[in-house]
């Protein structure tokens, strides 16, 4: 086999990949585009829930989130749905936490008897408040955040189930969008729904409401705002109408609590409920937590031959703060790239395995494929391209056609994309409009200006964060690296 024939089979699949890669983001934008412009979508706007019956648990998991904490819970208690409850979980905090909870709300410990559905590092005292009956704090051993989150699941009074980060802010009519997919006609398929995100870094709280700040200017926190846009915002709303989505942030994602307890909660090391058992995953950790509960959900309830729905809205927001700076941004890409390696590791047996339907047969082989390996294949396709270039092999113009098609795919994604959402929310959610970040033509000129800087920087260097992700996912790496908090300013 000669050198020429050997090269025109690499350049064959590596043409196949990324053609394959650009028609799927395509079709993304497209879908997309439809969602956001329907009318027939789930609306809050018939929504009338009423009673315990239709009634949310918010759970916040916290482990040493002083900066936020009082900020977070003064705004969950705003949100304008009618019956909830809001569970803080303290996991083992040693910061203050705990104290500012107490100072703010005077919380005095109370008596409750709890079934351990799950097994969980336990419990040490629980605290209610007279100035806030809807509250609800616990202090608990450090157990990780699986494991606060099962002991609030523990804990919970209502039929759904809605985690939200202790670094987290809420649209105050958030909840029952999310809430809407439950209460529709459907209603009984939906199992899960999960609400846009949007960047937090340089907003302030007035009155205890989140007000969008200036156009960030640190170069980090854009490209994120950018990311937010692309791959969060579109491509989930894709892949939920393909049913092929397999995460929902655990930052705003709302469940049916009956059906996560019957498939055993969130995983935890301590974790020892029945199905854990049966999935031989029992004494396993994962630091994404979010997307593998998503997976066995799914997993669960079609081996139930039960009917299920995973909704992802594009429209409900949640502000949460992301990192600022190189250091803590590679850590978190890491540790997300982990979480993909070891859900996907955990589950392997679902791949292209067809009783599980589009779970098997399109969302696994997905994320195996475009998500999990792409790091690896970016960087082959990164040297093949640059073997050929030494070797006088390529030609120079289809290079620079080439980055020059990318440039203009990029515009017009990132374009296309700003402009149906601040189109859309002038006439109904500012909110939405916010979610941008620009308030003027200079500002969206340089959000354009960033997608194609972030193509020949950003992409390069997120890349190598998630090939390190997978060199540590070999080596058995499970350290979470969660980065420092600047909180939220409070002005009047």
């Amino acid at each position: 086999m000669n050198l020429m024939l050997i090269v025109h089979i690499i350049e064959s699949l590596l043409i196949i990949y990324f053609s394959m890669y650009f028609l799927i983001e395509l079709s993304m934008i497209l879908i997309f585009f439809f969602v956001w412009r329907s009318s027939s979508g789930y609306s809050s706007t018939t929504l009338e829930p009423a009673g315990k019956d239709q009634g949310i648990s918010i759970i916040v998991p916290a482990y040493n989130e002083e900066l936020t904490i009082v900020d977070v819970v003064e705004m969950l208690g705003e949100s304008d749905y009618p019956e909830f409850e809001i569970i803080v979980v303290a996991d083992g905090c040693t910061d203050s936490t705990l104290q500012k909870l107490t100072d703010r709300y005077s919380l005095h410990e109370v008596t409750r008897e709890i079934v351990d559905n799950f097994g969980t590092s336990g419990l040490n005292k629980i605290y209610e408040s007279p100035q806030n009956s809807r509250l609800t704090v616990i202090d608990k051993p450090n157990g990780g955040k699986a494991d606060a989150l099962n002991v609030g699941l523990n804990l919970a009074e209502y039929p759904y189930v809605c985690t939200i980060d202790a670094d987290s802010i809420l649209d105050p009519q958030a909840l029952k969008q999310v809430a809407a997919p439950f209460l529709a006609h459907d209603g009984s398929k939906v199992v899960m729904v999960g609400g846009a995100l949007a960047v937090a870094n340089e907003t302030r709280l007035v009155n205890n409401r989140l007000k969008d700040g200036k156009f960030p200017r640190n170069p980090w926190v854009i490209f994120q705002v950018i990311e937010y846009l692309r791959s969060f915002l579109v491509s989930r709303t894709g892949l939920s109408k393909i049913h092929a989505l397999l995460i929902l942030s655990g930052a705003f994602t709302l469940f049916r609590r009956e059906t996560l307890m019957e498939a055993g909660g969130f995983l935890s090391p301590q974790n020892n409920h029945p199905y854990i058992k049966k999935l031989g995953i029992d004494g396993r950790h994962t630091v994404c937590e979010d997307l593998e509960v998503v997976v066995r959900l799914r997993r669960y309830l079609k081996e139930q031959k039960k009917p299920s729905k995973t909704v992802f809205l594009p429209r409900p927001i949640c502000w949460t703060e992301v990192p600022d700076n190189a250091r803590n941004l590679s850590r978190q890409r890491n540790r997300w790239h982990r979480g993909l390696l070891e859900t996907i590791h955990f589950h392997k047996t679902l791949v292209l395995e067809p009783f599980y339907g589009s779970l098997g047969l399109i969302a696994m082989p997905y994320y195996l494929i475009f998500e999990a390996v792409s790091p690896i294949i970016k960087l082959l396709a990164l040297i093949f391209i640059g073997a050929l270039l030494v070797l006088g092999l390529v030609n120079r113009m289809v290079m620079v056609l080439l980055l020059l098609s990318i440039t203009i795919v990029t515009v017009i994604f990132i374009g296309i994309i700003t402009v149906i959402v601040e189109n859309w929310g002038r006439k109904y959610s500012q909110v939405n409009v916010s979610a941008l970040r620009y308030k003027n033509d200079p500002d969206w000129i340089m959000l354009l200006g960033m997608s194609i800087l972030g193509d020949f920087t950003f992409a390069f260097i997120r890349m190598f964060w998630q090939l390190r992700g997978i060199w540590d996912f070999l080596k058995g790496v499970k350290s979470w690296d969660k980065f420092e908090r600047k909180g939220f300013h409070e002005t009047s």
